[in-house]
């Protein structure tokens, strides 16, 4: 069996991997199956098995079909081993636990142990693709609004609930199997072997978790996220150690608005083959030569392009209509909103070497140069740490969400506009408005008296009543 899953993703066995591990797994195994009085391949210890065998292949598996190249072979043996480990562990845990309520809780362990390879293959259902750092970092940033809204716009009501029914059939599967295991009769030398492997299966969990393919992409995820909060540590020293000439700095409010998961291929003003008029203001900023018309599908090709023109030190901006500046290739640094935020906040950027948690922010710098500063969001706090957008936020003269939980907020982005009252017109003020913007659903981010389209059926652009 082992052996057609790696003729599947194109390897051998990995002899320098296996071979030593290869003898006492067999030892293990036996004396698994002598405990539990069954064969390995039989139907009451198939829910164990089937467990074991999603952890040890799911995702070298999915890997190899998303890059069409093999995974590295020293963490597939770790997985291999992690997913005999947690097979003999249910196992033995079938024979050591108390008949009447044994069939429950391996129900329930076992469903607890299918979590991981399971989000892992729905995550590549929707997308042909594993999870990767980057997948990964937007799962360790998400809360349970956000996931809602992930599963309605990516899955929908019906596949979902079809989803849970699946999982409600194996789960029933699942018990009725461990029942019946239940009703066997285990002599003391089954139960003493079941508590050798128990003990060895629990050892080899807690030493080999940590090294597996999945463990290890979240390592560099966690890693991150410490990384970002050295930035709080060495704020203070960086601030004092900034130098700003403010003397030529203009008098008044300058208004900095972030608004997310925004892409020019669909504003009219950039794209007139998109079929709304929805950027009449920013088409009245700009001259018609500016008004690219471009089909969707097309957009992408003039990237490599426009990048070249602006390295050739071509202008990457046009001053029109008085003071309204136009940047015609711009383009975002990074394909998630945190690790992007770091760059347009600070001067960290993918053209220099500078760390995050070092770099100087366009809010130290509003402050060196005399304004008093402001930070107001309809974002929320990403999840149960600063995340770097956070950090930066927190580091204004005043910082305030307009849902201060650690939730994503289902407020419309128009509630900022209250948060200007506070202001004196007669500072110096920096202000940063941070919208929740296009994120899904968009039409659930301004309120219904604006909304204009609707599809034929009039259901796909309905406003939410938020």
């Amino acid at each position: 069996m082992t052996n057609v899953f790696y003729l599947d993703i194109g390897q051998n066995m990995g002899p320098q991997y296996f071979l030593p591990i290869f003898l006492p797994t067999i030892f293990i195994l036996t004396l698994g199956q002598f405990a539990a009085g069954e064969k390995i391949f039989t139907r009451k210890l198939f829910p164990n098995l089937l467990t074991g065998l999603a952890w040890a292949v799911t995702f070298p598996l999915l890997y190899t079909w998303t890059y069409n190249k093999p995974w590295f072979m020293s963490l597939i043996c770790y997985d291999f081993i992690i997913g005999t480990a947690i097979f003999l562990l249910l196992t033995a845990l079938e024979v050591l636990l108390i008949k009447k309520i044994s069939a429950l809780i391996l129900t329930l362990l076992t469903f607890f142990c299918w979590l991981i390879p399971f989000i892992q293959c729905v995550y590549y259902c929707l997308y042909w693709h594993c999870l990767s750092p980057a997948s990964l970092m937007a799962l360790y940033l998400t809360n349970w609004k956000e996931s809602l809204d992930f599963i309605q716009a990516n899955l929908g009501i019906i596949p979902t609930l079809i989803i849970f029914a699946i999982i409600f059939i194996l789960l029933i599967f699942n018990y009725k199997s461990h029942k019946k295991f239940a009703e066997k009769i285990f002599s003391t030398k089954q139960k003493i072997s079941a508590f050798v492997v128990l003990i060895c299966s629990v050892a080899a969990i807690i030493f080999y978790l940590p090294q597996t393919s999945i463990a290890g992409l979240w390592k560099t995820v966690t890693d991150y996220a410490a990384e970002t909060q050295k930035y709080s540590a060495g704020h203070a020293e960086r601030f004092s150690n900034l130098q700003i000439d403010s003397t030529n700095h203009p008098h008044g409010t300058i208004i900095f608005v972030i608004g997310e998961s925004a892409s020019r291929t669909y504003m009219h003003a950039f794209n007139k083959n998109f079929p709304f008029e929805n950027t009449p203001w920013l088409e009245s900023k700009m001259p018609s030569d500016e008004k690219i018309s471009e089909p969707v599908e097309n957009f992408f090709v003039k990237i490599d392009e426009d990048f070249q023109q602006t390295a050739d030190n071509t202008p990457n901006f046009e001053k029109v209509a008085g003071n309204f500046i136009i940047f015609n290739h711009a383009y975002s640094s990074w394909s998630q909103t945190v690790p992007v935020l770091q760059r347009v906040l600070t001067e960290q950027s993918q053209y220099n070497d500078k760390e995050f948690f070092n770099a100087i922010s366009i809010i130290d710098v509003a402050k060196k140069s005399g304004y008093k500063t402001y930070w107001f969001s309809n974002q929320g706090r990403y999840g149960e740490y600063d995340s770097a957008t956070t950090l930066v936020a927190k580091t204004a003269d005043f910082s305030e969400w307009t849902d201060d939980t650690y939730d994503f907020s289902d407020k419309n982005d128009i509630v900022l506009l209250d948060f200007l009252k506070n202001l004196n017109p007669a500072e110096n003020n920096f202000v940063v408005l941070h919208l929740m913007g296009s994120h899904i659903y968009y039409n659930h981010r301004y309120p219904k008296i604006f909304k204009k389209w609707t599809t034929a059926d009039g259901t796909g652009m309905a406003t939410s009543a938020a």
